[in-house]
């Protein structure tokens, strides 16, 4: 799901920590995120808000301990989905 919220949009995506590589799928009303990063000590989280603060100021909202977050990110859904087409 990616929704408009104030300055920029939440997101819903499904994280794959201690992948081989990083990508970024939008499969059906998620996203999937793969990262190197593991899923000990807030590491996989750091990752995610380093990788979607490229677009703009970014949060984690709720999920920080699973694999299905939701996150904010001041930008607009188009300039979303020209950074998850350029991450195949």
């Amino acid at each position: 799901m990616i929704q408009k919220q104030g300055k920029g949009i939440v997101v819903d995506i499904d994280v794959r920590p201690n992948s081989g590589h990083e990508k970024i799928e939008h499969v059906a009303d998620r996203i999937k995120v793969y990262i190197k990063a593991p899923a000990e000590k807030g590491k996989a989280n750091i990752a995610i808000i380093k990788l979607f603060s490229k677009l703009g100021p970014c949060r984690i909202l709720s999920g920080l301990t699973s694999k299905k977050k939701r996150i904010y990110i001041e930008t607009d859904k188009e300039k979303l989905k020209e950074f998850i087409a350029g991450r195949h």
